[in-house]
């Protein structure tokens, strides 16, 4: 069963958010209400890595975790929901750590500092494939690149240097990264390939909600793209995605249920 991971920001810049927001409520009550839909992680980002997007340092991100990362922790684990912070920053992974979160998803793919953080802790580690963060736009992988042998190859060295440091492989989630250097057709190719990345026995989430690449077939605002999301998102729970991390939990978990009763 594909388990959804819904994303609520704390930033002024969120590439697909019609309205981003730094309040605490406004965070609060995004993930109180994704619970309600059905979240089954709740992932909260305090630094947009979208093209363009500015580098928060430690201490900022922290101050915008910190007034509402407590109380969605407690909404997520009072409905046996997990919480994920998404964050490159080793410091601000190990105060999230210390305020009960389950998962550190890590779209710089889990380095030295953030391995020593993750290992002396029980959470899941999410290392995601990406080129550069914040994205630098027009920075993408060759044309020719095979998206599937390229990636599975990243994570294998990566799982390698992660074990070495301490962190059990079985702890470890992977993401492709889609949007991070590459191009639409890269995106495309690991959408319609990913069963083959079970080969190296780890869960996988993918991000592909309102990405760009979605631009090849829809000319609306980010925020609007959740037809497509949808679309590729059966697609992926019929190939055995173990996680979808995506904006609009309500529709993808009536997709999630509809998808269930037809198959009986």
């Amino acid at each position: 069963m594909t388990r959804i991971v819904g994303i609520v920001n704390v930033t002024p810049d969120s590439f697909a958010n019609a309205q981003p927001s730094l309040a605490p409520d406004a965070a609060i009550t995004e993930a109180a209400d994704q619970l309600e839909d059905g979240a089954d992680v709740i992932d909260v980002g305090a630094e947009s890595t979208r093209p363009g997007g500015s580098a928060v340092t430690p201490e900022e991100e922290w101050d915008r975790l910190a007034p509402c990362l407590p109380e969605i922790v407690r909404l997520a684990h009072a409905r046996g929901a997990k919480v994920s912070v998404d964050t490159r920053n080793p410091a601000t992974a190990e105060r999230a750590i210390g305020a009960g979160v389950d998962w550190i998803n890590d779209v710089c793919g889990g380095g030295p500092e953030m391995a020593a953080v993750v290992a002396g802790s029980d959470v899941a580690l999410v290392i995601m494939h990406a080129l550069s963060v914040p994205v630098v736009s027009g920075e993408t992988l060759p044309a020719g690149t095979d998206m599937i042998a390229h990636v599975d190859a990243w994570f294998a060295a990566r799982l390698d240097r992660l074990a070495a440091a301490g962190v059990d492989p079985a702890r470890v989630i992977l993401d492709p990264g889609i949007g991070f250097g590459t191009t639409p057709r890269h995106a495309f190719d690991v959408l319609a390939r990913l069963p083959l990345l079970h080969a190296l026995g780890r869960p996988l989430l993918v991000g592909h909600s309102r990405k760009s690449f979605m631009a090849t077939v829809t000319d609306v605002p980010a925020c609007e793209r959740d037809d497509v999301t949808l679309a590729l998102s059966g697609v992926l729970m019929l190939q055995g995605a173990d996680y979808i991390r995506v904006h609009n939990v309500a529709r993808h978990a009536a997709l999630r249920a509809r998808l269930r009763a037809d198959a009986g």
